[in-house]
């Protein structure tokens, strides 16, 4: 994220309170090899391993910001562009409030579904 980022010009974490971010393997690795045990940050929803709340508001954000922002998780990096299922779209997602602000990237739809493709794959090998 830039300096002109509208998360930063706005001192803004909407995204970051009730979080359901979903987290790949890589991710977890990368935040255990930081120091951090999985079962603090993570939580299992239908197989799929996601970043934990606590009193509302992921794990990492502290003080209004995060914690490990230089290894946060792929999908942090990605947002607020997000796939909608429904429409079978990307799209920015409606819980951002400056979302008319950021841009959906042919790069970040790429990256995006690949992490999807990941994050569905691990969920399956989950429920083997």
């Amino acid at each position: 994220m830039s300096a002109d980022s509208p998360c930063l010009r706005h001192d803004c974490h909407a995204c970051c309170e009730a979080t359901e971010m979903p987290l790949t393997e890589s991710d977890v690795m990368q935040l255990e090899r930081a120091g951090f045990g999985r079962k603090e940050f993570t939580v299992e929803v239908e197989g799929e391993a996601r970043l934990a709340n606590v009193h509302g508001v992921c794990y990492f954000l502290k003080s209004g910001m995060c914690g490990v922002y230089d290894l946060r998780p792929e999908g942090c990096k990605l947002y607020p562009v997000v796939y909608d299922e429904r429409i079978h779209k990307f799209i920015l997602d409606l819980v951002c409030p400056h979302r008319a602000e950021f841009r959906i990237a042919s790069e970040y739809k790429e990256r995006l579904k690949k992490l999807l493709h990941r994050i569905n794959r691990e969920t399956d090998q989950r429920h083997k």
